[in-house]
């Protein structure tokens, strides 16, 4: 995925000048494609793709990520018809935000003062707790 992020970082230098309305609706015609597909098609497939696809996926996504940093809507795109479980999809696409989350930190919590606290009631600081 690196070497296409930066074959997508050399290709904007390229083109930004040129193409950009060309490149925004390449961005644009790709997450309708993408969205359109899954929407005819909302069912994994029964069996994993071949290692090869995951790799043009992977590098379409490095390229997108160059262009546009965007690289998540290929990579979504392909974890959704692979037969895997959402909380798989959602380790790839987040596998740092349980580290940031400060309810995951081994800190125990602080207590808000009572004053603070009679206007939350006895809901936790986040809604993922």
């Amino acid at each position: 995925m690196v070497p296409a992020v930066l074959g997508g970082l050399a290709l904007l230098d390229w083109l930004q000048s040129a193409w950009l309305d060309g490149l925004r609706g390449l961005l644009g015609g790709f997450i309708l494609a993408g969205g359109l597909l899954l929407m005819l098609h909302p069912h994994p497939r029964p069996a994993p793709s071949p290692l090869w696809k995951a790799g043009l996926w992977g590098g379409i996504a490095g390229l997108f990520g160059g262009l546009f940093s965007t690289a998540g809507p290929p990579i979504v795109f392909h974890l959704y018809r692979e037969p895997v479980g959402i909380p798989a999809i959602r380790a790839t696409l987040l596998p740092s935000s349980r580290r940031r989350h400060s309810c995951a930190s081994p800190q125990p919590a602080r207590r808000a003062p009572s004053a603070a606290r009679s206007w939350r009631g006895s809901r936790p600081a986040c809604r993922r707790c």
